[in-house]
């Protein structure tokens, strides 16, 4: 038994999803603790606040990843920890710190561009959860691909799961240009026939209104579109749908894909990898990509956009096709309770974790490290790595305001 930690976002978004995923499997055999990173902190949740939490020191660096250093080594120390997993640790400083505390390091592959990638070998350990991923790691000596799954027990089908008219679902999170939410909207207004569309999201779909401005106005007025703007814990809004539709431009895993199939839904997703690695043609269509283009901040992969046109003509069809939708939705159910079962990683996660074995210090590959931090030290890089938290906390103090309000 290893006394482990979890480096992470810790609130209601992917990210702490993922790392409370990996929590749970690893518990089986080790003991977790969970150091949340400084910034948007929701300690009134219980799913969040628990006894194992560590809530970090906010550093007011404008880093979007900070940590500061007297209060992360503490949090090693006090809880003797043998294990640092990171989740999309973007600053490389903490990763150091580790080794040089002569603590075993791992990540949790996500986000990298082209000229991070070779940093990932400070890294004793590397995690990746989809064929992707792994083909750009799998030259790490202890590099090893564990594909994704989801609680199968958490994310399943309602009792009554089929609806009269067809229900589209769509979540975007805070990021509706990324996941296609434009382009499903602009697909949706050019069907005919009885149908709605369920559009979960976390900001506003003004950041995309200039791209489907028309489809919004032509689908409210119809009475197809409900948009639904609020946070919403697991299991979300699945459930109530019969058709995911997901033409996401990039994705480092597409979680909502493998929760959506779980719920039994029928998908309908973009055909280029990570989505593609989800979906079967028993439940699922995946839509042929147009174009692609590179994204401003560097990442490694390349954004994509589905053939419009056949998007549209995927979801009409399957519009006019009740039964096919209901055996698809019976097919996705059965494909994730065989193959998508997160918790029939659990022996292979932590026989991996066991066999883990500490790399060599490479105080060359430290100082690239360090060098790569200082240049990128500029306000244009640190504000757009900051500004997911900084709005988080923004939104918090509004809240707080308009409650003091209320009660005034």
């Amino acid at each position: 038994m290893a006394n482990v930690g979890i480096v992470t976002t810790w609130f209601e978004r992917g990210a702490a999803y993922v790392s409370r995923q990996y929590e749970r499997l690893i518990a089986i055999e080790n003991k977790v603790y969970i150091y949340a990173r400084g910034g948007y902190q929701d300690k009134r949740s219980r799913a969040y606040n628990k006894e194992n939490v560590w809530w970090g020191k906010v550093t007011g660096r404008p880093i979007r990843t900070a940590i500061d250093k007297a209060d992360f080594i503490k949090w090693i120390s006090l809880n003797k920890i043998d294990i640092v997993l990171f989740n999309e640790q973007s600053w490389w400083e903490p990763v150091v710190w580790c080794k040089e505390e002569g603590v075993i390091t791992g990540s949790y592959i996500d986000y990298y561009t082209h000229d991070t990638v070779p940093l990932f070998w400070l890294y004793d350990f590397l995690l990746c959860n989809t064929k992707r991923h792994y083909s750009v790691f799998k030259e790490h000596p202890q590099s090893y691909h564990i594909p994704w799954g989801v609680d199968t027990n958490l994310f399943a089908p309602a009792k009554e799961a089929d609806h009269e008219i067809p229900v589209l679902f769509h979540s975007c999170g805070v990021s509706p240009y990324r996941k296609g939410t434009d382009m499903l909207l602009n697909a949706a207004s050019r069907i005919s026939g009885d149908f709605k569309l369920v559009v979960h999201t976390q900001v506003s779909l003004s950041k995309i209104s200039n791209m489907a401005r028309s489809a919004i106005s032509k689908l409210s007025k119809a009475g197809r579109l409900q948009v639904i703007r609020k946070t919403i814990p697991a299991p979300g809004l699945y459930s109530s749908a019969d058709i995911y539709v997901y033409p996401s431009r990039l994705d480092g895993l597409g979680l909502t894909l493998p929760e959506a199939i779980s719920s039994g839904l029928a998908v309908v997703a973009t055909g280029h990898p990570p989505m593609s690695e989800f979906v079967r043609s028993e439940y699922g269509v995946s839509i042929p990509v147009e174009r692609s283009f590179r994204r401003g901040d560097g990442y490694y992969w390349q954004m994509v956009e589905v053939k419009q046109e056949i998007l549209t003509s995927v979801l009409q069809e399957l519009i006019n096709d009740k039964d096919k939708i209901v055996s698809m939705k019976r097919s996705a159910r059965e494909y994730a309770v065989r193959f998508l079962n997160w918790d029939d990683r659990a022996t292979s996660l932590n026989d991996t974790l066991g066999g883990i074995e500490k790399i060599d210090y490479d105080q060359a590959l430290v100082e690239r490290a360090l060098e790569y931090e200082a240049e990128k030290s500029t306000w244009k890089d640190r504000l757009y790595h900051i500004m997911p938290e900084a709005m988080g906390q923004i939104n918090i103090i509004k809240k707080r305001i308009a409650m003091r309000k209320l009660k005034r």
